[in-house]
């Protein structure tokens, strides 16, 4: 499929089939988490999208937030970070954090940052 053959349809199929993949990914994790928002906070099909889901703590707010899409599903806790900008830029901070660790051999024994 193209750019140009790309409808709101598939917008829709696309957001539907992240916010599952997100339900499953959480459902892995070792934590409790609230509910994933009907629709991405901010996404760019068929890329990347960017998940509010709910606190436990307070009902209401944001407790996480999720990145999902054509990159490694991830959660960062919301505590700190109010925006969907603000989450990624958590995550591309996480994750380039993590690439200088595996791009440095003397660390390969030891564990991740």
């Amino acid at each position: 499929m193209t750019a140009e053959d790309w409808d709101e349809a598939d917008d829709e199929k696309w957001c539907a089939e992240r916010r599952e993949q997100v339900r499953e990914y959480l459902a892995r994790q070792p934590l409790e988490f609230g509910e994933v928002g009907e629709w991405p906070e901010r996404y760019v099909a068929p890329y990347v999208s960017i998940w509010a889901v709910g606190s436990i703590a307070r009902p209401g707010d944001t407790g996480w937030w999720v990145i999902c899409g054509d990159l490694p599903t991830d959660y960062a806790l919301a505590k700190d970070l109010f925006t969907p900008r603000e989450a990624v830029a958590a995550f591309a901070k996480r994750w380039h954090t993590l690439a200088d660790w595996a791009r440095d051999d003397s660390l390969w024994n030891g564990s991740p940052p």
